[in-house]
């Protein structure tokens, strides 16, 4: 294969998801080691809740017999990705994610739709969204997002947290969540991968990277990457 043919991945997630958190952070980690391989990443926000609808699919915390599951399993991928999900405050917050994927939405494209992404600042907000709601455990409100916004390191909350009002951000995130759901996503996170013969493959879950680097003819070492596990 010419290690130099163009290769892509694109991440769709929700903050509200914690295996989005998990792939997040282990395409991050993946980022410098597959660049040599022409491999292009892209995280990308959508509405978890849009694509649960547009599925016909219900939320793993509506069953009590998945909830239960769960509950047992973050604990333990916690570990396993090395990614600090303690918990939820409030399943609820499952169904009004609207209001942050748009302020993260806005993060990404912080100088408008129309000019080059900003992802420094969009990973930095989803990971304080990520960081109040699983790490911290709180039941985040529309009222807590100025202080999100801050701790990302945002120097004006109020004028991101306009922009996520507007009808660009919104038609955008609409637009990437439409897209999932035309290529039957049924929740989060959901990738899109092409390879370098251009063939397109779509992949469900943190769980799929090994067979995400499988397709793309890359190394993978674990959700870790180059770093050890801490035993």
């Amino acid at each position: 294969m010419n290690r130099l043919a163009k290769q892509s991945v694109v991440l769709y997630f929700d903050v509200v998801s914690p295996f989005s958190w998990f792939g997040f952070e282990t395409l991050s980690r993946y980022r410098n080691v597959w660049a040599p391989y022409g491999v292009d990443i892209k995280l990308e926000p959508f509405f978890l809740g849009g694509v649960m609808s547009g599925s016909k699919n219900n939320p793993p915390g509506s069953n009590a017999s998945k909830r239960g599951y769960l509950t047992q399993e973050v604990p333990l991928l916690r570990q396993y990705f090395d990614v600090p999900a303690n918990g939820l405050a409030d399943p609820q917050i499952l169904f009004r994610s609207l209001g942050f994927m748009r302020v993260v939405t806005a993060a990404y494209y912080s100088n408008g739709t129309d000019q080059p992404r900003t992802p420094e600042i969009g990973d930095a907000v989803a990971r304080a969204f990520w960081n109040a709601i699983w790490k911290r455990v709180e039941n985040v409100t529309d009222a807590d997002v100025p202080k999100i916004l801050e701790e990302a390191g945002v120097q004006s909350p109020t004028t991101l947290i306009e922009m996520a009002k507007t009808k660009p951000i919104k038609e955008l995130l609409k637009a990437n969540t439409d897209h999932c759901v035309k290529n039957n996503a049924f929740g989060a996170p959901f990738i899109e991968a092409t390879n370098a013969v251009g063939k397109t493959q779509y992949f469900f879950g943190s769980d799929r990277l090994e067979v995400l680097a499988f397709f793309l003819g890359v190394p993978y070492s674990g959700p870790l990457g180059t770093r050890q596990a801490k035993l």
